[in-house]
This record gives C-alpha cells, sequence and structure tokens, in this order.
C-alpha cells in the first residue's frame, strides 16, 4: 500500500521592500550580538550592505578605552547618547555635536553596557563591551 502525506510550503518573504527599515545584526564568534545598524532599502528588493545605508555607527563595541559614535550626515539638533549598566542605572550621557562623537570609558568598570542613541528623534540601541 502506497501512503502519501499532502503538505504545503508556506514562504514568508524576509526581503524588505523598498522604504522599509530593518536592522542588520552582527554577531561575534560566541553567537553574541555585537552590533546593530538600522538600513533602509531604498532602490532593490535585496539586502543592503550592513554599512552601506547606517544612520548610526558604533565602533570599536569591546574596547578598554573609548569607542565612537559615527552619524552618517550632518548632526542636527537634540541628538544624544545615554549609557547603562546592566541593572538599568544610567552611567553616562552626553549630547553628539560632531559626525563622530569619542566616548572615553576607560574609567568604567568592566562589564556590558548598553548604549542608546537618540538620532533625528529615533532610537538606536547597542551593546557595548568593556574589558
Amino acid at each position: 500500500m502506497k501512503c502519501s502525506i499532502p503538505f504545503l510550503i508556506f514562504v514568508m518573504s524576509a526581503m524588505p521592500l523598498v522604504g522599509d527599515e530593518v536592522y542588520i545584526y552582527q554577531y561575534d564568534k560566541a553567537g553574541n550580538c555585537i552590533g546593530r545598524v538600522l538600513s533602509t532599502s531604498t532602490t532593490s528588493l535585496m539586502p543592503q550592505s550592513a554599512h552601506s545605508d547606517a544612520l548610526v555607527e558604533v565602533y570599536p563595541l569591546e574596547t578598554d578605552r573609548e569607542f565612537y559614535i559615527k552619524l552618517d550626515s550632518s548632526v542636527g539638533e537634540n541628538n544624544t547618547f545615554s549609557m547603562s549598566n546592566l541593572d538599568g542605572t544610567r552611567t553616562y550621557h552626553g549630547d553628539i555635536l560632531e559626525d563622530i562623537t569619542t566616548v572615553d570609558i576607560s574609567s568604567f568598570k568592566s562589564g556590558i553596557y548598553t548604549l542608546g542613541v537618540i538620532y533625528n528623534n529615533n532610537l538606536y540601541s547597542f551593546k557595548i563591551i568593556k574589558k
């Protein structure tokens, strides 16, 4: 007796449509998310490079001294950043006044911190590892 089991494969496209905003995540070898950039698909349905449409870049995400916040264009008003430890206590905050802002965390204790960047009224979040 021949038995067949019908099945249906339903595939939802993960490709962004033109104008959609998607986050592109970066992972280290251990599988930890070490970066996130917002990408906007403007000309094709194919995924964009992690840096081609990045509005906010933070690097390096693992440091013992300082890291940089880079904005994609001229800085407007009310762009800020804030860092918190894993308990949620705000440890550092400041204004972003230039296209590239240097943040010195050499006096911080080693650990994991969250960084929130407000740029053009949008919030971008990152994980910073202080060695």
